[in-house]
C-alpha cells in the first residue's frame, strides 16, 4: 500500500512539473508562439491554442493538455488544502501551486476541464468536515446572485464559450458521436480495431466509452465498465467520508482525481493507453484493488479465527456450621 502511496505522489508530482513547465515556456517561446488571440478570454490569448511545431523535440502541446495538466494540479491541492490548512506546506507548496495552476487553466482556455475540475471541487467539499463544508456552501449561496447580476456569470459563460455562445453541438461532438455509432455497426460485437476512431473518423471520437466501444465492441466495453463501476464502489465504499483523525490527505486525492477523469471522459478520451489520464488512474485502480483485497482477507481472518475459549464459571461454596477458630478471631 505504501509504494502505491508513493507512485500517486509521484504522479501527482510529476503532473505538478509539467503544468509548470509549460507555463513557464509561454514566455521562453516568444509568447506569441504559445499564444493565439481568442474570445472570451478576459487575457486575450489562449495558450497552445495552436502551436504546430516541435517544442524541443517534442510534438507541440495543446491547449487542452495544458488545461489537463493544470486540473489535476488544482484538485490534487485542494485536497491537500482541504485536509489541514495548518500544515506549514499548505503555505508555502500547495497555495502558490493552486494559484499557478489557476493561471495555466485560465490561459489554456480548456472548456472540459473547467467543467471537470468543478465536479471535482464538488465532490471535495461533499467530503470535507462540516465545520469547513457549511460555510463555504453558505457563502457560495451567497454570493451566487452577485456572480449574475455583476455580470461576472455572463463572462464566465463568453468565456466556456469563446464568445461563440452555447453550441448544443458541443464543438461538433454529437455528430462525430453519431458516425462513430454508424461505423460500429460493421463490427459491433468485436469492435473496429485499435485507433478505430483515427481510421473510420479521420479524428478524435471525444468520449472515452465510445472510444473503448469502437476499438472492442460490445464484448470489449462491457468488462471496461464493470472496472469503471468497481473502482467507483472502492472509491465511494473508503474516500467518500473524512474520518476524524485521517493522518493522510490522499483519500482525498483519489476521489478527486476519479471525479475529474470521470466528468473528463465525457467530451475527451481518458483511460486509453497514450492518454496522460491513465498515468493517474493506473496506480489509483490498483491502490482501490488491493484496499479491496486487503479488507477481503481481514474479513476472511476474522471469520476463520477461533472464539476464544471460555472455562465453566468456578464460584466459590457456602460452608455450613462454625468457623474453626472463630472465637479467636473475635477476640
Amino acid at each position: 500500500m505504501v509504494r502505491f502511496d508513493l507512485t500517486m505522489s509521484v504522479n501527482g508530482g510529476c503532473c505538478a512539473a509539467v503544468c509548470l513547465g509549460l507555463l513557464a515556456g509561454i514566455p521562453l517561446l516568444g509568447g506569441g508562439a504559445a499564444t493565439s488571440r481568442t474570445g472570451g478570454n478576459p487575457l486575450g490569448v489562449m495558450a497552445y491554442g495552436k502551436v504546430r511545431q516541435d517544442v524541443m523535440g517534442m510534438a507541440g502541446p495543446r491547449n487542452t493538455g495544458f488545461g489537463r495538466f493544470a486540473g489535476i494540479v488544482i484538485v490534487v491541492c485542494l485536497a491537500k488544502l482541504l485536509h489541514d490548512r495548518k500544515d506549514k506546506k499548505t503555505l508555502f507548496i500547495w497555495t502558490p501551486l493552486t494559484l499557478a495552476a489557476g493561471v495555466a487553466i485560465l490561459l489554456s482556455q480548456a472548456r472540459t476541464s473547467w467543467i471537470s475540475v468543478a465536479v471535482a471541487v464538488v465532490a471535495l467539499l461533499a467530503r470535507a468536515p462540516t465545520r469547513w463544508r457549511v460555510p463555504i456552501i453558505m457563502l457560495a449561496l451567497l454570493a451566487l446572485p452577485l456572480v449574475w447580476l455583476s455580470g461576472f456569470g455572463h463572462a464566465f459563460m463568453l468565456y466556456l464559450t469563446r464568445g461563440r455562445g452555447f453550441d448544443p453541438t458541443l464543438t461538433g461532438r454529437t455528430a462525430t458521436w453519431a458516425n462513430a455509432w454508424q461505423a460500429l455497426q460493421q463490427s459491433p460485437w468485436a469492435g473496429l480495431g485499435f485507433w478505430a476512431d483515427r481510421y473510420f473518423l479521420k479524428g478524435n471520437v471525444h468520449n472515452t466509452l465510445i472510444d473503448a466501444l469502437m476499438q472492442s465492441g460490445f464484448l470489449g466495453v462491457i468488462p471496461f465498465v464493470i472496472a469503471i463501476v468497481w473502482v467507483w464502489m472502492g472509491v465511494l465504499c473508503f474516500y467518500c467520508t473524512k474520518p476524524a483523525g485521517e493522518v493522510s490527505s490522499l483519500p482525498g486525492e483519489l476521489l478527486g482525481v476519479m471525479t475529474f477523469f470521470t466528468a473528463y471522459s465525457i467530451a475527451e478520451i481518458t483511460y486509453s493507453f497514450y492518454s496522460v489520464g491513465w498515468m493517474a488512474m493506473a496506480p489509483l485502480f490498483a491502490h482501490v484493488q488491493l484496499r479491496f483485497y486487503r479488507n477481503a482477507r481481514k474479513r476472511h481472518s476474522m471469520r476463520l479465527s477461533p472464539a476464544p475459549v471460555r472455562g465453566p464459571t468456578v464460584h466459590a461454596a457456602r460452608r455450613i456450621g462454625p468457623i474453626p477458630g472463630g472465637d479467636l478471631a473475635a477476640r
